[in-house]
């Protein structure tokens, strides 16, 4: 039988003044599990029966009945019982309660519905009709709970809700319905919100049901959503408006071991909990504490309970507590028992006990008593004085694993019982050990050396002034300039003002005289004549390769005389500097065969100040004091030759 009209009969107008000898039914504390009883005996006369039906919807009144109880409004619990055969309609209620000539603002509708041996409901979700203070839905099966969602007419109704409860229901979800779900329109608050009202809301055991899943191909359930579908779903909830919550004390959602993770975004991220007490995850399958728990009274300044029992959280954690700076001074407690925590530490658990307004219980938790828990069984042994009294459970905590200590206390363990042996030092194990460690420190030092011996040798010279005899040291003490400078017009102002500032500053030991061309060029000579002057009389001649010194013949002269001078004095006197990245079809073939010979640095290699300022010093007279100069002109003339100037 389906209940699904209402009736057109004629009703008084006028509410009853007085209803004697009724007694309202307490469903505050109504179980988690099992079922209602079937009806609702009416302490009434029969004079009176059919004015108290006259609060029950007139097609429901075959599996409802009604009380009332007038204090300074006049409150009304419908109790219905649906059976097998039977589909009751909440639209029909709403059509009911919004009967203003009816029922005044006065009024206010306690709905607890209660199903067996199969029984449905036509129930939008977060179902809205005026004057409903109370829905309580349990163990029913729910049709039509997408058909309202952006019905935005919904939002006009008034939202008189406080206690929203779904428990032990299947949601059955229509092909149609579900593929609406996923499309991009835009959802109504009341679908997305909920009674925003509200100072309880509870969703405990909801489980999501496909009918007819076998048509149900492109779109997979709830735990397996396309990624683009939650895609979609997290973007927009969090460019939507919060929904926000000022009165809402306790929420619960549990019993939901397959909750998607946007799920919990949605109850997170874009809502506003303003006066929240109590949140519910128990029984979730929830593998981590979620983030907004973390930092303990941020956003939630009176949160006072954090039911995560019976999940599958393996750790701890970091928790910040911020309660100090609430406006709540009370206690706090995260409940994390029954989850599967194998390990517990002082790093973890030691933060949480500096902490006055906070408690994180981890009872009851399958420990695996092995070495990692050494930390811990010492410091609950040495400094157990150090715990505060509401952390003193911790020395009642039972290993679950290894089987040879299962059901023992972990205070009570020994070192040897969580398998850290102990074991004896021989005298000869110390100087084994240094030996070891000294030889492992050689090879690695020596690996190393052989692998950077270049760029130790640089280093040592450029940061630390130390020649390091790796290679025999040329002598140029005839030469006026350590090096000239070989570049093109257009790359004057990185060579005047980077290169010269930083190779000819006074404070810098490792200080070089230059010669550039628009400054030492002697006046009147040709140009041809001042390069080879140049070449000659430098210890090196650095070419500074662009794209521009390509396309200068001047440029491309000094580069040949500077190889001829290399040639010529049989020692590395060219120094290649690459300036930007040429291609190497840009590069002429003399030029090129020199890179792919001579080493070459780039200017934006991170060591070229030393390497720069290395192949410098190369030939430098730094290398040999005056009496080594001496000495050779000494040895130059006895040997017949003229001696250098």
């Amino acid at each position: 039988m389906t209940f699904d009209m209402e009736s057109n009969e004629t009703m008084t107008t006028a509410l009853p003044q007085t209803f004697p000898n009724f007694k309202i039914p307490d469903f505050k504390n109504f179980p988690r599990n099992g079922t209602a009883s079937s009806s609702i005996t009416l302490n009434i006369t029969n004079a009176n029966d059919t004015a108290i039906l006259h609060f029950v919807p007139f097609t429901w009144r075959h599996i409802c009945s009604s009380e009332l109880e007038q204090t300074s409004s006049f409150n009304v619990s419908i109790s219905c019982f649906v059976g097998k055969n039977d589909t009751l309609r909440f639209k029909t209620f709403r059509n009911f309660s919004n009967n203003t000539i009816k029922f005044d603002e006065n009024v206010r509708f306690t709905l607890l519905i209660t199903c067996e041996d199969g029984g449905e409901i036509s129930l939008p979700q977060f179902a809205r009709a005026r004057l409903l203070r109370s829905l309580t839905v349990f163990g029913c099966k729910l049709l039509d709970y997408f058909s309202e969602a952006t019905d935005h007419s919904i939002d006009l109704i008034p939202d008189h809700t406080e206690k929203y409860a779904l428990i032990n229901c299947l949601v059955i979800f229509e092909r149609q319905d579900f593929i609406d779900s996923l499309r991009n329109k835009e959802e109504s608050k009341t679908h997305r919100c909920g009674p925003t009202n509200a100072t309880e809301i509870i969703l405990r055991n909801v489980t999501n049901v496909f009918l007819k899943i076998e048509n149900i191909t492109e779109h997979p359930p709830e735990g397996v959503i396309s990624k683009s579908a939650i895609s979609h779903r997290i973007h927009h909830m969090k460019n939507s408006i919060s929904c926000i919550y000022k009165n809402l004390l306790y929420y619960e959602k549990s019993y939901a071991p397959d909750m998607a993770r946007w799920t919990l975004l949605k109850i997170f991220q874009s809502s506003a909990y303003e006066s929240i007490q109590v949140f519910n995850f128990s029984f979730g399958g929830l593998v981590d504490i979620p983030s907004n728990f973390r930092e303990w009274r941020v956003p939630y300044q009176h949160l006072k309970y954090v039911d995560l029992t019976h999940n599958k959280i393996t750790d701890i954690g970091d928790i910040a507590n911020h309660a100090s700076q609430s406006e709540d001074s009370s206690n706090g407690t995260i409940d994390l028992r029954h989850n599967q925590i194998k390990t517990v530490s002082v790093k973890d658990i030691g933060p949480l006990m500096q902490y006055d307004l906070l408690t994180v219980d981890i009872r009851d938790n399958p420990f695996d008593c092995i070495c990692e828990m050494k930390e811990f069984v010492e410091f609950m042994k040495l400094k157990f004085y150090l715990v505060p009294p509401k952390y003193h459970y911790l020395s009642n905590l039972t290993c679950e694993t290894p089987k040879a200590v299962h059901g023992e206390k972990i205070i009570d363990l020994s070192l040897e019982q969580i398998g850290c042996e102990i074991r004896k030092t021989s005298f000869l194990e110390g100087p084994v050990i240094v030996l070891s460690v000294f030889i492992i420190v050689f090879t690695v030092a020596t690996i190393l050396g052989i692998r950077y011996r270049k760029e130790i040798v640089i280093l040592t010279y450029t940061r630390f002034n130390i020649l390091l005899p790796c290679r025999q040291k040329g002598v140029d003490i005839d030469k006026q300039y350590d090096a000239f400078i070989a570049y093109s017009e257009a790359d004057t102002t990185w060579v005047v003002h980077t290169l010269s500032k930083r190779l000819e500053n006074p404070d810098n030991p490792q200080r070089f005289s230059l010669c550039l061309h628009h400054r030492d060029f002697m006046v009147g000579a040709a140009i041809s004549d001042n390069i080879i002057y140049s070449v000659e009389n430098s210890r090196h001649t650095v070419i500074i390769v662009s794209k521009h010194f390509l396309k200068s013949e001047w440029c491309r002269m000094e580069f040949r005389t500077a190889l001829h001078q290399s040639l010529l004095e049989k020692k590395r006197h060219l120094i290649i500097v690459l300036l930007e990245d040429i291609p190497a079809n840009d590069i002429e073939p003399e030029l090129k065969r020199c890179m792919q010979t001579l080493t070459y640095v780039k200017t934006d290699d991170r060591w070229f100040w030393d390497k720069l300022v290395y192949a410098l010093s190369d030939w430098s007279k730094k290398s040999h004091s005056k009496t080594d100069i001496a000495n050779l002109k000494l040895e130059e003339l006895e040997n017949g030759n003229k001696p250098t100037t």
